[in-house]
């Protein structure tokens, strides 16, 4: 898998933590559908060569998309991961800020399921992450 260098993912192996830096957020972001989805496929991979760690995705300094295809469409990528294992992995998305758009978005994840939760606190993105 070379299309993320370590240099854009960290893998706290010893806290089975695997943390995604800004770069990457921001090409999963990517409005063509054919980047967005060949960088989500980079990700699942990723996380599945690290035996499906937990995620802390650190998207501070990069524009979110709040659009109505984000809402439906990013979330695929975890129901892919959800159907790869047997549990769930925990995603704590490390913001700037938490605001309307984000708590929406969050709310998308948590009705499929997912144990995503938004943070602006680092430490305590990873306190959680390992509870």
């Amino acid at each position: 898998m070379k299309s993320f260098t370590e240099h854009e993912y960290e893998y706290l192996k010893d806290k089975h933590i695997l943390i995604l830096k800004p770069f990457i957020a921001l090409r999963t972001q990517a409005p063509q559908k054919l980047l967005y989805e060949k960088a989500s496929r980079d990700l699942r991979d990723l996380i599945a060569i690290h035996n499906y760690p937990n995620v802390l995705a650190d998207t501070r300094s990069v524009g979110m998309d709040f659009s109505e295809e984000a809402l439906i469409e990013r979330p695929n990528l975890w129901n892919q991961l959800k159907r790869e294992q047997d549990s769930n992995i925990k995603i704590a998305v490390l913001l700037d800020k938490i605001d309307e758009a984000t708590k929406i978005r969050m709310n998308r994840h948590s009705s499929l399921g997912h144990k995503i939760f938004p943070f602006t606190d680092y430490k305590k993105a990873l306190d959680w992450l390992l509870e």
